[in-house]
């Protein structure tokens, strides 16, 4: 697990962890000191169970961003990735999420990509088409939300981008 030396943890908003866009925003009572509790952590894995509403997703994501890691946020619900993006994660959907640019009367799930035959598709490093777009966007964040069905997928593909 990487950490992060002591002489660098001070106690940066949430602002300047890129969590909310106001700069007045404060932590919830007990957020930081959990931050520093995970930080100093000597365990590979951590499990933090909280009731609703006392701030688990900000607090995994300036872990995150506290020691500099690339992270994916697997999730079960869209609401869900919501919330990670308003804290500034990028969020990737799938295929079915985008219309075909080839033949509009489908998505992209459904479209002549899935044969490999479309020049959109990322593979052929053709930009235009809005899920390859999105996708290579995702693959070069420091974060990312998706959900389990979509990490799945691209795990059984073989893809390595995630």
């Amino acid at each position: 697990m990487a950490t992060l030396p002591t002489s660098r943890i001070s106690h940066p908003s949430p602002f300047e962890l890129r969590l909310t866009d106001n700069p007045k925003a404060v932590w919830f009572p007990g957020q930081w000191e959990t931050i520093e509790f995970v930080l100093s952590s000597t365990k590979p894995f951590i499990i933090l169970g909280a009731p609703p509403g006392t701030g688990k997703t900000w607090i995994a994501i300036a872990v995150a961003r506290l020691l500099q890691l690339r992270t994916i946020y697997l999730t079960s619900t869209k609401q869900l990735q919501d919330q990670y993006v308003d804290a500034g994660v990028t969020k990737v959907v799938g295929r079915g999420n985008f219309t075909c640019l080839i033949d509009p009367s489908l998505t992209a799930e459904r479209g002549i990509c899935t044969l490999s035959k479309c020049d959109y598709a990322g593979k052929h490093g053709a930009p235009g088409c809005t899920y390859f777009d999105q996708r290579r966007f995702a693959e070069e964040a420091d974060d990312v939300a998706m959900n389990y069905a979509y990490a799945r997928d691209d795990a059984r593909t073989g893809s390595r981008a995630f």
